[in-house]
Formats: C-alpha cells, sequence, structure tokens
C-alpha cells in the first residue's frame, strides 16, 4: 500500500496575547485527528493545544486558538498524520525557536541559556523567564507567528495480515464471520486506540464488500438501491469482534515522525480477506469461483447447483 506521496503541508502557527492558533492543510474530518495533533505539539514542544467548540466555518476552535484550513492538498490518502503531522512538528520546532530568540532578547541574554518548558522560556539555572504569551503581547498585532512548511521524503509502505473465520450456513446462505485478527505494520502509532478504530472501520467497510453491499439497476437503468432500504451494510451484529495487534517495529522511514498511513488499510485488507475465506469454505463443493457481494442468495444458489451436479 502506498500511502501520501511526494506531498507537503504549510501550516501557520501563531501565539497570540491569548492563545495559541494553528492552521494548517489537511481539513481534518473528525476529532480523533486533532487529538493526535496535539500529541505532536506535545513530543515536539511541548506546546498545549486544547480542544473547544466550533466557531462559524472553522472546523475546530482550540482553548488557545482554531485550526482552520490553510494551504495543502487536503485529509486523503491515510496522509492526515504522515503530511499534516510532519507540519505540525516542524511548526512546533520553528515557533518554539523564534520564542528562544525573542526571550532571549526580552531577557538580555544568549539564545543558548534560553531553555522552554511548558510554556515557559527560562534562563537556564535562574528563575528569570518570560511567558510565550508575554512575548506575543509586544509583537506586532500581538501575535508571534512562522510560516512552515512540512514535506515528506516520499510515500509510506503501511504493511498488514488479515485473517478470518467464516461459517457458512448451507440451508439459507448465510455467512458469518466468526472471528477476524489483524497484524498492522502502520509504522509509530502516534494515538494507538484511534489506529484500532481505524482498523475496525475499514475491516466492517471490507466485511459489507464482500458480503453484502451491491448496486442494483433495472432494465431501464433506473437505480433499485437508492435508500439503505434496498442497499445493505453490514450492521453491528453482522461484525465480530476484531483483534487489532499494531507492530511499531519499522517506523517510517520519509517522515520525522516516523508514522505510517493506515485509514485504508481495513478496507483493503477485509475484502480478500473475507471473500477467499469463504471461497475456501465452498471449494470442498466444487465451487471456485462467485462474484462479490457473496449474499446468501448467491451462495445459496451456488450450492443447490453443485449438489444437483453432484448428484
Amino acid at each position: 500500500m502506498r500511502i501520501g506521496h511526494g506531498q507537503a503541508c504549510q501550516l501557520l502557527a501563531h501565539i497570540q496575547r491569548r492563545g495559541h492558533l494553528l492552521q494548517s492543510g489537511p481539513q481534518y474530518l473528525f476529532d480523533g485527528q486533532v487529538l493526535v495533533l496535539q500529541a505532536v505539539c506535545q513530543q515536539e514542544g511541548p506546546l498545549e493545544i486544547r480542544l473547544g467548540s466550533a466557531e462559524k466555518m472553522n472546523p475546530w476552535l482550540f482553548g488557545w486558538g482554531r485550526l482552520i484550513c490553510f494551504q495543502g492538498f487536503g485529509s486523503v490518502g491515510s496522509r492526515s498524520l504522515f503530511v499534516g503531522g510532519t507540519a505540525v512538528a516542524v511548526s512546533t520546532v520553528d515557533l518554539i525557536a523564534k520564542a528562544r530568540e525573542k526571550a532571549a532578547e526580552m531577557l538580555e541574554t544568549s539564545v543558548e541559556d534560553i531553555e522552554y518548558g511548558d510554556g515557559w522560556l527560562t534562563i537556564a539555572g535562574t528563575d528569570r523567564r518570560v511567558s510565550l504569551f508575554e512575548i506575543a503581547k509586544v509583537e506586532q498585532d500581538a501575535r508571534l507567528s512562522v510560516d512552515s512548511a512540512g514535506e515528506v521524503d516520499g510515500p509510506s509502505w503501511p504493511n498488514g495480515v488479515h485473517i478470518c473465520e467464516v461459517e457458512i450456513d448451507p440451508e439459507t446462505g448465510i455467512t458469518t464471520v466468526v472471528r477476524y485478527t489483524t497484524v498492522d505494520d502502520v509504522g509509530v502509532a502516534v494515538n494507538p486506540m484511534l489506529v484500532a478504530g481505524q482498523v475496525h472501520g475499514g475491516v466492517a467497510q471490507g466485511i459489507g464488500q464482500a458480503l453484502y453491499e451491491g448496486v442494483a439497476y433495472s432494465p431501464e437503468g433506473q437505480l433499485l438501491t437508492a435508500s439503505f432500504q434496498d442497499y445493505c451494510i453490514p450492521r453491528a451484529s453482522d461484525l465480530p469482534s476484531i483483534a487489532v495487534t499494531l507492530d511499531d517495529s519499522a517506523p517510517c522511514r520519509t517522515n520525522p515522525l516516523g508514522a505510517k498511513g493506515c485509514g485504508e488499510s481495513g478496507a483493503i485488507g477485509g475484502p480478500p480477506c473475507i471473500t477467499n475465506g469463504v471461497m475456501d469454505a465452498l471449494g470442498s463443493l466444487g465451487i471456485r469461483s462467485l462474484a462479490t457481494p457473496l449474499t446468501p442468495a448467491k451462495i445459496w444458489q451456488a450450492i443447490q447447483e453443485a449438489g444437483a451436479r453432484a448428484g
């Protein structure tokens, strides 16, 4: 799986008199992505960013500022952390470096003597310090700003193994996914819980594609599956408990976080895993090929035809 090739993300970060403003390229689709950026800021800074409420058309508002789309390719192709997180890391480092220079001027010392921690810039070995907000207050427009760009050196190559156990009722053709296990190499998982959730969602999509979801048209070209009353998607009762193991033994070498894309791993591995499991179960009846989705009616019909041939 080749993820996030040759993309850059520009990010504008401010320390304002009352807050920290972060403007980034990826359009963040759910709050979890913001939590991951918080972790990156803490790791590189640490700069604290607290999630607040929405404001007008800006998707997220932080306790210290807001996160809005600035310039970039967007949140597609499992690239939000791989590319956008790289820009956040670069911008955080740049912002603190600039703050150290400003603090050195205000405290009349050398930049090398300034230490940063928890929003304060302190002369090493003394109690003389100045906060990020105090620095921002005396800057033009009461903000300390950096305009940074993070660019990865190439694509990431996440890998994974999916294993499933399925049971088929020959009387009805219904397939039940009994167990599902994955081992995923996503490099460094900044937030393992969110990565596991991404895999769970992708596997659910894969089960739907393999067993349930199919678009149907009438001979006249009328769409017959225009609503979820007619278009079947998996429900929670159709899904097994999904065991996810994350392998972090091979960090990505093309970005400073060591992260690889993970958003599509479940959806890529799921359909062939489920389909191969069903065909393996039907193989003893001489059934060699069926087109997905492997609906109960399709499987039941194949079993009946196989029985008639054997009969």
